[in-house]
């Protein structure tokens, strides 16, 4: 089992209560500030616990998801023993929105 040492913002992100009682999670905060770290984890985790659930991950520009979270998500998985050729199946499905749309969920918590 792989220990990982959080921030304080990110312990309190990630042990947001995921039982549907919001729509959106919002992590905010600066540059190198763990976001894409902790949410990178998140999701792996989430996608274990919830096979088949389905979360966004979103950026400005597609070279931001490319460059930093998608080697986030990497990083994690081969950490975890998700690696070629040992057996361990996780199915995370990477693609790209183009159609811009306002979110209008009533449940939103910013950290």
């Amino acid at each position: 089992m792989v220990k990982y040492s959080l921030l304080e913002k990110q312990q309190e992100f990630f042990n947001i209560p995921h039982n549907n009682s919001l729509d959106v999670v919002i992590y905010q905060g600066g540059y190198g500030s763990g976001k894409t770290w902790c949410g990178s984890l998140l999701g792996i985790m989430l996608a274990r616990k919830y096979p088949g659930c389905r979360g966004l991950v979103c950026a400005k520009e597609y070279v931001l998801v490319r460059d930093t979270t998608l080697e986030s998500y990497f990083s994690h998985l081969e950490t975890m023993g998700y690696v070629a050729g040992n057996g361990m199946q996780l199915t995370i499905l990477f693609g790209m929105l183009v159609k811009k749309q306002v979110c209008k969920k009533k449940s939103v918590r910013i950290l």
